[in-house]
């Protein structure tokens, strides 16, 4: 896409901080509130796609919940909390192709990808910071490599690179990757 373009979606999406709120089974939910939108029933919900969900103890105590033998999207999104809720925080930024010899840039077509990135909480970041004392600033910790497209105020645990065309109505996945999850499972063995 255009640089222009992705620029011009980031002021309109970056106006706020975003947060993805993560636990243990959290899709679950999600998916069941979905389904529940055109299968309230729970014995329907059994004998359909997302019949192994019921199964997940979290979930099979919210529905042991229902006397009734239905389940509302509304209960299940009232329903998504959970005390060891992890707070990611989510950025924006772009990815290039201009400038660079087109092999090496890694995208599809000419122009930028825009890149959605999954960054670590604060209090993951307090912990890394006590027991592994990166660097300060240099933007190059132990788990992460510049030459990606991280963000530059908080370590980035993953992201998606996406082209968007909008005249096709098409968002190209160009890459989803984490450095974090290899180099540390690496400097932990």
């Amino acid at each position: 896409m255009e640089r222009s373009f992705a620029q011009e979606l980031m002021a309109c999406l970056n106006t706020d901080p975003a947060y993805f709120y993560y636990y243990p089974d959290r899709y679950g939910l999600f998916l069941l509130a979905r389904a529940a939108e055109s299968t309230p029933r729970i014995t329907d919900l059994r004998a359909g796609p997302f019949s192994p969900l019921l199964h997940k103890p979290r979930l099979k105590a919210l529905l042991a919940q229902r006397g009734d033998g239905r389940v509302s999207p509304e209960f299940l999104r009232l329903s998504d909390w959970d005390p060891a809720t992890e707070h990611f925080r989510i950025s924006l930024a772009t990815w290039s192709g201009e400038g660079k010899d087109f092999r090496w840039a890694q995208t599809s077509r000419r122009g930028v990808n825009l890149v959605l990135q999954l960054n670590f909480s604060a209090e993951h970041l307090r912990r890394y910071r006590r027991l592994v004392r990166p660097r300060e600033s240099t933007g190059d910790g132990p788990f992460e490599y510049t030459g990606h497209p991280i963000s530059t105020w908080r370590e980035t645990l993953a992201w998606v690179r996406l082209d968007l065309d909008w005249a096709r109505g098409e968002a190209l996945i160009e890459e989803v990757q984490t450095d974090w999850l290899r180099d540390a499972r690496d400097a932990a063995e």
